[in-house]
């Protein structure tokens, strides 16, 4: 990738620096036009002839006609280091071969680092690495459509307009775009320099102006929040009223640079106040602390499943097997035989399982 927006990016001064050669006697004499006066008011003389000799020698001295030399000398300088080259080609064929190598062995490699989690963490952790995957993956396929939607955008109303290079200024855009701020900044440049030295200052600068805004709004509001936010599930903490303090603080939080810990922290505040709440107001905090989760993926499981998660090689007792013990418990209660029903208390608490009794006789269970 890093290649093709180089390659794009030498392709666009391959038309810029010719026409820069070509109109820089003008801009030198508009500029005299303007500030010449001026100076003269401040009893300053400037050798205008000069000035425009010397700038065109050191255009044509330290830029060429096109940006061919400038590819060239890239090349050169990478090929003078040779150990650079060798270390550039063996690790290439290294990453080739472990790859293979890796993806032989993808099962038995994660079946080792499974080992490493321990037991009781190994659902949860799946389920992260799963999650993980799976939003990185959507993620990537929602930019893919994005820049191609904006590339054809782009380069269509660039050639509409009639700046030259359209396709490639559009389409280096379009992949800089991924970079907030510094991509569309060095793509409006660039286009808005192809208009002013092909046009001047005319209604083609407007054009791309307006052009550049409507690709902003377009990809802004439009596409990345529909084709990305949506895929990655950031659309339902947004569905929430963004006058809402906590959403507000959230939002704030993710905003900069991704501040996970901030969020988190939000969440905790937000879960604080919950059970500080009563009634009505508790349960309008529960579903917005829920919302905001799901921005992260968390407390999206069922309580009850989650504090139950776990296996039967950790507690030696499988989900069927405790229910069957809390029945025999129950009846020795109904029987009053006590010690009995302590007696199965202590087995399932040994056994890393915890019972609580609860009204109207029910009991629940979770590992420790």
């Amino acid at each position: 990738m890093v290649i093709a927006i180089l390659g794009l990016f030498i392709g666009l001064l391959k038309i810029e620096i010719p026409l820069i050669k070509e109109q820089l006697p003008d801009w030198i004499a508009n500029t005299q036009a303007w500030l010449g006066p001026k100076l003269a008011e401040l009893n300053l003389n400037v050798d205008w002839g000069a000035l425009k000799t010397t700038a065109s020698q050191k255009i044509s001295t330290h830029i060429s006609d096109n940006a061919d030399s400038l590819m060239t000398s890239t090349f050169e300088t990478v090929l003078m280091s040779g150990s650079s080259v060798i270390a550039a080609f063996v690790n290439s064929v290294l990453i080739i071969f472990v790859m293979f190598y890796l993806l032989i062995d993808w099962d038995h490699f994660f079946g080792l680092i499974k080992k490493i989690v321990p037991v009781r963490a190994q659902e949860t952790v799946h389920h992260l690495a799963m999650h993980t995957d799976g939003l990185l993956s959507q993620y990537l396929r929602g930019m893919v459509i994005v820049i191609s939607i904006m590339s054809a955008f782009y380069s269509i109303g660039l050639s509409l307009i009639g700046i030259k290079g359209a396709v490639a200024l559009g389409v280096f855009t379009a992949l800089m775009i991924v970079i907030p701020y510094i991509g569309i900044t060095l793509g409006l440049t660039l286009a808005v320099l192809s208009a002013i030295l092909q046009f001047g200052i005319g209604t083609e600068l407007l054009a791309v102006l307006i052009l550049y805004g409507i690709g902003q709004l377009l990809e802004g509001f439009f596409l990345t929040p529909r084709l990305v936010g949506e895929r990655i599930g950031l659309a339902k903490s947004n569905s929430l009223d963004p006058h809402n303090p906590w959403a507000k603080r959230f939002a704030e939080a993710m905003n900069d640079d991704f501040n996970t810990p901030e969020a988190i922290a939000v969440l905790f505040d937000l879960a604080s106040e919950v059970n500080r709440a009563q009634d009505a107001e508790k349960q309008a905090l529960a579903s917005t602390l829920k919302s905001l989760a799901a921005s992260l993926n968390f407390l999206q499981r069922d309580p009850t499943e989650f504090l139950q998660a776990g296996s039967k090689q950790e507690s030696g007792l499988s989900a069927a097997q405790i229910e069957e013990h809390i029945a025999q418990r129950l009846a020795a209660k109904q029987a009053k035989d006590f010690a009995k029903s302590d007696s199965i208390r202590k087995t399932l608490l040994d056994q890393g399982v915890v019972l609580e009794d609860k009204p109207g006789g029910t009991t629940e269970w979770r590992r420790t």
